[in-house]
């Protein structure tokens, strides 16, 4: 059962979807194909083909939609219907039927959707003063920053798919934040950090293209009109919320980039095909259509290239307000951290093999909370779930096993400097895999685990040391005694 949303009291339609901005998003997108079906109805009602009648139940549904729109209190999804009608209306006055008629249909719609608003008591969500202290939008804002900021740091090297939440949490949010966002509520900077900067490249010069195919279409073909306004509110709404890994919202622009590519090249050719048959046609052929074409993807690819650009830019002008800076290595399973201005540094001062039990679910938060004062430092962090006998440094200063990741040590590798056992949860190392180097096992003030008697033997037979951490527990609260950990782990 989906979660269930307020607003003063109020509660927000989700219909189908786990949140409302899904719904909203999709109201949206119908609206660009009702407006065409409007169109395609004034013209059969004015040839007398079809009834009055048949016209007012379409404006009637129109009024639902606008209806259910407003009661899911999204201001995305209001935004992004608004962006669609302003291209749906402004590209058909400017073809068919002039602007006097296109202002008289978007003053109508609007003053319609003001009492809409008004009447459901979506108002005062829509009012500038309080969307400056609603925390929905300052958590967007400073997720936005950290994902520009995670763009410049890492622009070619994606975090992995679901995993740039985790990420920005662990190495970007600020210490004091209690959110754990599970994304950045915009699907295009979700991409460029999950997947890469050059994917989003892409993904929005193919936005473009189909924006700017539609346009073309559309000065011949109505319908083309609302195909395009359906894509120009699904991308506007994709600004606001993450919503392209939810494949039902694609129903709507699906249908539309179907429809506008294959008119795209079903009409040059049905036009090569009638001329060689000797039937007089004005669409374009093929080699007419080639320049046009091609110009398209020159803008699309050019002003995508900019965008690109300028978030990349952008966040490194952000990023000099941020300590470290974090990128990840095969798909995340590794990540390296370091300090601002130690990025030239290709050795690791030392490694960390994270267990979630010992250092906590948001372990970066953990480890930048022990090395916030100390300048210059430089991590190989490997993930909870990263691969047995994958190393990327082979002579880290120090190496740190934590809870399960005891057993990750093997004797293919030679460990050139001082290797930490934190609150091992696992057997102890066999054979020569730490001989010849300083080793420390480091327990809980409080250890309840099944292993701490192999250990204890272990440090006995090879005379190494055993220390007791200021915890009661297995998890490691940094803020207890901050020089311990930073004594015992990173020699600081």
């Amino acid at each position: 059962m989906p979660l269930e949303y307020y607003f003063n009291r109020h509660l927000r339609w989700s219909l189908f979807w786990e949140n409302p901005n899904y719904a909203a998003a999709f109201l949206a997108c119908l609206l660009g194909w009702l407006w065409c079906a409007q169109r395609s109805l004034s013209l059969e009602v004015e040839f007398k083909r079809l009834t009055l009648g048949s016209l007012f139940v379409a404006y009637g549904f129109e009024l639902c939609v606008w209806f259910l729109l407003a009661k899911t209190y999204s201001r995305g999804g209001l935004v992004a219907a608004v962006a669609g009608m302003l291209f749906f209306f402004g590209l058909h006055g400017a073809s068919y039927t002039g602007w006097t008629l296109v202002l008289r249909n978007l003053i109508t719609r609007v003053a319609v959707v003001a009492v809409i608003c008004i009447a459901v008591g979506f108002a005062p969500r829509l009012s500038p003063a309080y969307a400056m202290q609603d925390n929905s939008v300052l958590n967007r804002l400073e997720m936005w920053k950290g994902a520009m900021t995670m763009m410049h740091d890492s622009p070619l090297h994606g975090w992995g798919k679901g995993l740039g939440g985790v990420a920005y949490v662990n190495w970007y949010q600020p210490l004091d934040a209690p959110q754990r966002p599970i994304g950045f509520v915009n699907s295009y900077l979700e991409i460029a950090v999950e997947q890469g900067t050059h994917i989003l490249f892409v993904a929005l010069a193919c936005a473009l293209a189909l924006v700017l195919m539609a346009v073309k279409l559309g000065k011949r073909h109505a319908w083309a009109l609302g195909a395009g306004s359906v894509l120009v509110t699904w991308f506007t709404a994709n600004l606001l919320t993450s919503l392209w890994a939810d494949m039902t919202l694609w129903i709507l622009p699906g249908i539309a980039i179907v429809c506008l590519v294959g008119a795209s090249l079903a009409t040059p050719l049905f036009s090569s095909l009638r001329r060689k048959q000797g039937v007089a046609s004005d669409a374009p052929t093929w080699e007419q259509d080639a320049p046009a074409t091609l110009k398209a993807l020159a803008i699309s690819s050019a002003a995508s290239l900019l965008i690109c650009g300028l978030l990349v830019l952008a966040g490194g002008a952000m990023s000099k307000d941020r300590k470290f800076r974090a990128r990840p290595l095969r798909q995340s399973d590794a990540v390296l951290v370091s300090s601002r201005g130690k990025a030239g540094e290709e050795q690791a001062v030392c490694e960390v093999w994270v267990d979630g039990a010992v250092f906590g679910n948001f372990w970066g938060k953990t480890l930048r909370a022990m090395l916030d004062e100390v300048p210059g430092i430089k991590l190989l962090v490997y993930a909870p779930w990263a691969r047995e006998n994958v190393y990327l440094d082979k002579s880290p200063r120090v190496s740190i096993y934590s809870g399960f990741q005891v057993e990750a040590i093997n004797d293919n590798r030679n460990h050139a400097g001082k290797v930490v056992f934190l609150h091992p949860n696992g057997r102890p190392p066999v054979g020569e895999a730490v001989s010849n180097v300083e080793k420390v096992a480091c327990f809980p003030a409080i250890d309840t685990s099944p292993y701490s008697m192999p250990w204890r033997i272990w440090a006995a037979k090879h005379a190494e040391r055993l220390l007791y951490s200021p915890q009661g527990g297995m998890r490691i609260m940094p803020s207890a005694n901050p020089s311990f950990w930073r004594e015992l782990l990173f020699n600081e």
